[in-house]
């Protein structure tokens, strides 16, 4: 009971000062944990996979998680508080009219030569 009481308050611990931290680090550790989750999925998957003689099975595995996490936190992460709205902002306002510009025209024609 006393090794259970302990582990509790250490987890409940690291909890709290995740939290205090910031929504930065909550987000780190809700990514953390879904990778440790996926690595055991694939690691029980991969016994069978290998009995089966099926090439790159982690590799595909990888590939497609990382794809899905991508696609699912992609434009969060691009609009998070560490200025990366901005960031959008100008890739979708300023960075058309930059392009059409006639001096990038010119300056982009002098660079290739």
């Amino acid at each position: 009971m006393m090794t259970r009481t302990i582990a509790g308050l250490v987890m409940l611990s690291a909890v709290g000062i995740l939290l205090w931290a910031g929504h930065l680090a909550v987000c780190a550790m809700i990514v953390g944990l879904q990778v440790a989750v996926f690595r055991e999925l694939v690691s029980l998957r991969y016994v069978r996979a290998k009995e089966a003689g099926m090439p790159l099975f982690r590799t595909l595995q990888w590939w497609w998680f990382v794809t899905a996490m991508l696609y699912a936190y992609g434009s969060s992460w691009l609009q998070a508080p560490m200025g990366g709205s901005t960031a959008l902002k100008w890739l979708h306002e300023e960075l058309p009219t930059y392009v059409t510009n006639e001096k990038f025209a010119l300056d982009a024609v002098a660079f290739a030569m």
